[in-house]
C-alpha cells in the first residue's frame, strides 16, 4: 500500500507545475516634453533638500510650448534649449534656472523670479518680462527684441560680459516696420541693440547706421538714437 501511495504521489509531482510568478507592472515612462505635479513635487524637495532627496528637473531641449507652468517652483531646474514659446511662467521661481538657448518667445513671465538665471542666447523676443525680477541674470547674446521689460529689474543682469546697472537700464522704441531700437546701461558703457544687430558702444553703432546703404533707413535710426540718447542722459545716464 505504501508503495503505491508513494507512486501516486511522484505522478502528481509531474504533473502539476509550479504557479509562474506574476509579471511586475512596467513602470510608467516619463513624458520627457511634459511637467507633471509629481515632477514638481520632486523638484520641489530635491530644492529644499539641497539635493539630498527627491529629484532636479531635467528638461533639456524639450517641447514645452504653451505649457501651464504659473507660479511653479523651477528654481535651478535644468531647461537648457527648451522650446517654451508661449508658455506661462507667470510668478514662477526659475531662480538659478538653466535656461541656455532655450526659447522663450512669447513667454508671459510677468513677475517671474529670474535672479541669476542662465539666459544665454535665449530667445525672449515679444516676452512678457512685465515686474520680472533679472537680478543677477546672464543674457549674453539674449533676442530681447520686442520684449515687454516695463517694471523689470534688471540690476546686476550681464549682457555680453557687460552688466546692467541703475534702476531702469533699459530704453527702447520700436519703428514702423517693426525693428525695436535698444539702448542698455551697463557698466562697460551704453550698448546699443537694433534689430539683429548687436553694438558695443554707440560710437560702432552711429559708425555702422552712418555707412548703411539703405539712406531711408540711415535716415530714420540715426535720429532716433539721438533721442534716445538724449533720454538716457536726462535720466542720469553717461551719455559720451
Amino acid at each position: 500500500m505504501a508503495q503505491a501511495k508513494a507512486k501516486v504521489k511522484a505522478a502528481v509531482r509531474k504533473v502539476v507545475k509550479p504557479r509562474a510568478k506574476k509579471a511586475e507592472a512596467a513602470k510608467p515612462v516619463a513624458d520627457p516634453n511634459k511637467i507633471t505635479a509629481e515632477d514638481l513635487d520632486q523638484h520641489k524637495l530635491w530644492w529644499l533638500s539641497d539635493g539630498v532627496k527627491g529629484k532636479r528637473l531635467e528638461r533639456p531641449h524639450a517641447n514645452l510650448s504653451r505649457a501651464n507652468l504659473d507660479g511653479a517652483n523651477l528654481s535651478r531646474a535644468n531647461l537648457d534649449g527648451a522650446n517654451l514659446d508661449g508658455a506661462n511662467l507667470s510668478r514662477a521661481n526659475l531662480d538659478g534656472a538653466n535656461l541656455d538657448g532655450a526659447n522663450l518667445s512669447r513667454a508671459n513671465l510677468s513677475r517671474a523670479n529670474l535672479s541669476r538665471a542662465n539666459l544665454d542666447g535665449a530667445n525672449l523676443s515679444r516676452a512678457n518680462l512685465d515686474g520680472a525680477n533679472l537680478d543677477g541674470a546672464n543674457l549674453s547674446r539674449a533676442n530681447l527684441d520686442g520684449a515687454n521689460l516695463s517694471r523689470a529689474n534688471l540690476s546686476g543682469a550681464n549682457l555680453d560680459g557687460a552688466k546692467l546697472i541703475g534702476q531702469q537700464p533699459v530704453l527702447s522704441l520700436q519703428f514702423a516696420h517693426g525693428y525695436i531700437l535698444m539702448l542698455f546701461r551697463t557698466d562697460k558703457g551704453i550698448r546699443v541693440h537694433c534689430g539683429c544687430r548687436r553694438f558695443e558702444n554707440v560710437a560702432a553703432a552711429k559708425a555702422h547706421w552712418l555707412a548703411h546703404k539703405n539712406g531711408q533707413r540711415r535716415q530714420v535710426v540715426l535720429p532716433a538714437l539721438d533721442a534716445l540718447l538724449v533720454i538716457a542722459k536726462a535720466q542720469g545716464w553717461e551719455v559720451k
